[in-house]
Parts: C-alpha cells; structure tokens; sequence
C-alpha cells in the first residue's frame, strides 16, 4: 500500500471520528431537550481493494448519523396523551365543581334551606311577630342568593370552556400547520439532499404528540419521509405539507345559551361541516364532555330543586291569608318553568316590600292562626322528588354525591393514565434518552481515535520525508 493511502486513511479516519465528537457534542447539548432521541454515527469500512494476493482495507466511512428511537412507543404515546387530555380536563372540571359544591355543608343551599324551613316555625309561634316576619324574609332572601350564585357560577364555567375550547382549536392549526412546515423540511433534507432530518424528525413526533394531547389522531407515515395526519371523522389534518384548518363559531343552545362549535374549514375559507361531537378525546374532547355532559346535568338538577322549592312554598302559601286579609299571594317569583330556575327564583315584591303580606293562617282575619305556615314548613321533610323518594335534602345530597363519585372515577383514571404515560416516557427514555455516562466514553474514545490516526499521518509523512530524502543520494 502507497504512503498517499496511508495518509488519505487517516485524513478520512480523521474527519469520521472529528463527526462522532461533533455528534456527541450535539447529545451532550440535548440532554434535557423535550423530544430529543439520542443521535448515534454509523460507521462503516470503505471498500477494500485487491493488491496482488492481498484485499487491503481503505479506511472508514461514515454511513449515516441515524436517532435511536422506538417507534411502537412513540405510537403508544401519542394514543395515550389523548386519553390524559380528556381526563386531566374533566378532573378539572370536577374539581371546581367539588369546590362550588363542596361548601354546602357550611353556608349552601341545603343549610339556608333549613334555616328558612326553622325561621318558618318560628313564625309559626308568633304569626302577628314583624322582626320574625323579617326574619323569614332574609332566610329566603340567603336561599334565593345561593341558588343565583350557583347558576351564575355553573354559566362562568361554561363560558371558560368556550373559551379555552376556542383557544385550543387555535393551538390545534397551529399545531397542523407547524407539522406541516416541518414535514416539508424532511422531505427536502430526505428525499432531495440525500440527508437524514434527525432533529426535524424529533420536533414533528413532539408537534404530534402535543397534538394528540388535544384531539384524537390518527399519524400516517408516508414513503417520501412525510407523514399524513387525520382524525377520525373529521377529515384529513396534515397532508404532507399542507395544513387543514378548524374553526370555532357560536351558535344558540338551548340549555347553556349560546356556545362554541367547531367546524372544518374548507379550501376557499367557508365553514364546513360541525364536528364537535366528533372530537371526544383528548384536551378538548374533554372540555366539550363537561360543557355539553356534566354541567347541563348539574345546571338541570339545581334548576329542578330551585323550582320544585319555589312551587310547592307558593301552592301552600298562596291558599292562605295574610295579615290583611288577602291570599293568593305568591312567596316566590319564579318566571317560566324548570329551565333557568335557579338563576330567575326570587323573592316576590309583595312579600319583599310587605312583611304583612306572608300567610299565615288558613281562615281570612283568624288571630293566631298558623296552619299555612306550618304547612310550608313540614314541606322540608316531604319527599316531593325522584317520584317520592326524596326531600329537598335527599335530593341535593344525592347531586352532590353522584358528582363525587364521578369526581373519584375521573381522577382514578387520570392517575392510572398519568401511570401509563410514564412508563412509556421510561421505556422511551431507555431507547431515546441521552446518557451522559455513556457520551463521556464515547467522547474519550472519539479523541483518542482522533489522536491515533493523527499520529498515523505523522509516521506516513515522516516515511514520506524519507522516500524523498533519498533522491538527493
């Protein structure tokens, strides 16, 4: 073998582990960078050539530099993000729902509701007593104030998730449209520059699987590199380097008022079709559950109690005789009927501006009468809900209760999920992950090799000075 081979193996020795370094380096760098896949050089022996009886190896080339990854568990991850979207969403719904709810026990409707039932009886004793009319007055007042701010409360969450589901279709195209960007860059990297896209590669799989964290998708991989993005009946999302785009529109409802659809958006910029309900996994998937699910069945159930309280007080009150002599006066003002119960009930101005104008008794200008008002408050222990099954307790209790459970079903999966996400994150970390361990050796073996084939060229050309040193003989 020529000196000039000698010398050109190890200029390409050289410049293959000066590339292994610099890979290194690049992991070193990326340690802690979310996504990242550890970056590894493929070497490989150059071609050998025939020398007489002799097949003389040529040195070292590098293949390519490849990313350790796993493709199954990247897939698994992507699956399983929707499924924590959904549930960590719910669970936060829960929560605040727990948190309004919670504090029945201390000042909620169930407790102002016996306070005004115990002020009733109150009355009873004494029917002429004003300070005790006023008494029942304000107990009623408390009550109504509850159920208003339990309504309002219930429409503030609905329209934080109408908003925060207008917000996460806007991280949706941004997301589509940043997969698609870089889908293109692949491409051209990949197919048209014969190189291999590592970290574009690792920035897409972290788009996707934030992606994946708010609708469920379906990923595609394509030959050319590409990959092509979908949801389940709602269309394509991504399409090589084209992005197609949702959008959010508000619409009457009529349970919570208006509220937020989302459509596809077509080619020329109209609306498609509506997939909301299509879009039941993931971050969102989860938003729209509680929006359009839990809260109407919670809404409902306050609406029911506020207007089964506020009827059946006016039946009785409303059959007996005031301190004037007047009946047919309602205690309760309640426009319509179930629907947005708790959030109209009020006290009526008659009673308001009147404290004479409560019944009291069954007979017109019968002094110490007091059937009217104790019938009004035997009504906290009458069982008028779930076909006679439960009093107004009852019926609260078991509200608060089923939103419980249902609070504990959310969150054990939630933490099951959150189990599940993290042994894929270690089982992609075993493939993925950068050992800073293991890039010190290979650092250590990169430089020495480095140096050794750098005192190679040394020899070769002090064997060079040599050969030439002979003409001059």
């Amino acid at each position: 073998m020529s000196i000039n081979r000698v010398l050109s193996q190890g200029k390409g020795a050289m410049a293959a582990n000066q590339l292994g370094l610099a890979t290194s380096s690049h992991n070193i760098a990326n340690a802690n960078t979310k996504g990242y896949s550890r970056q590894r050089v493929d070497f490989e022996s150059n071609e050998p050539v025939t020398n007489g009886s002799h097949r003389l190896g040529t040195g070292v080339l590098v293949g390519k530099v490849s990313r350790s990854t796993n493709h199954f568990v990247n897939k698994r991850l992507e699956e399983e993000s929707s499924d924590l979207g959904k549930f960590s969403a719910l669970n936060e719904t829960y929560v605040q729902l727990e948190a309004d709810l919670g504090s029945e026990s201390e000042s909620g409707v169930s407790t102002r509701m016996s306070q005004f039932f115990n002020d009733l009886r109150s009355l009873a004793t004494e029917p002429s007593s004003i300070p005790l009319r006023s008494a029942v007055r304000e107990s009623a007042e408390s009550v109504v104030s509850r159920f208003q701010n339990i309504s309002n409360n219930l429409k503030g969450m609905k329209d934080d998730f109408d908003r925060r589901i207008e917000s996460s279709v806007a991280e949706v195209n941004s997301l589509t449209n940043k997969i698609a960007g870089l889908n293109q860059r692949i491409v051209d990297i990949e197919v048209n520059k014969g190189s291999f896209a590592n970290d574009e590669r690792d920035r897409r799989d972290v788009a996707v699987k934030e992606l994946s964290a708010l609708i469920p998708v379906d990923v595609t991989d394509l030959e050319n590199g590409g990959i092509a993005v979908s949801s389940k009946r709602v269309g394509l999302l991504v399409d090589v380097s084209s992005n197609y785009e949702l959008a959010t529109v508000r619409e009457a409802d009529d349970v919570l008022d208006s509220t937020v659809r989302i459509r596809t958006k077509e080619a020329d910029g109209s609306l498609g079709k509506d997939v909301t309900r299509h879009l039941n996994n993931g971050a969102i998937g989860g938003l729209i559950e509680s929006r359009d699910k839990v809260m109407p069945m919670v809404k409902e159930r306050m609406d029911t109690l506020a207007f089964g309280f506020a009827k059946s007080l006016n039946s009785l009150h409303q059959q007996g005789y005031s301190l004037d002599g007047q009946t047919g006066n309602e205690f309760f003002s309640l426009e319509g009927g179930v629907k947005d119960a708790a959030s109209l009930i009020k006290v009526s101005d008659a009673v308001k501006n009147d404290l004479t104008k409560i019944s009291a008794g069954e007979a017109r200008g019968a002094k110490g009468d007091n059937r009217t008002l104790m019938a009004m408050a035997d009504l906290e222990d009458q069982k008028i809900f779930e076909n006679g099954e439960a009093n107004f307790t009852d019926y609260l209790t078991s509200m608060i209760g089923n939103v419980g459970v249902e609070s504990r079903s959310v969150m054990d999966s939630m933490e099951t999920q959150i189990g599940v996400m993290n042994q894929l994150e270690t089982l992609r970390e075993e493939t993925s992950g950068v050992s800073l361990d293991e890039e010190a050796v290979d650092m250590l073996k990169f430089q020495k090799a480095f140096n050794a084939n750098a005192k190679l060229i040394q020899v070769a050309d002090s064997m060079m000075e040599t050969v030439l040193s002979l003409k001059r003989f």
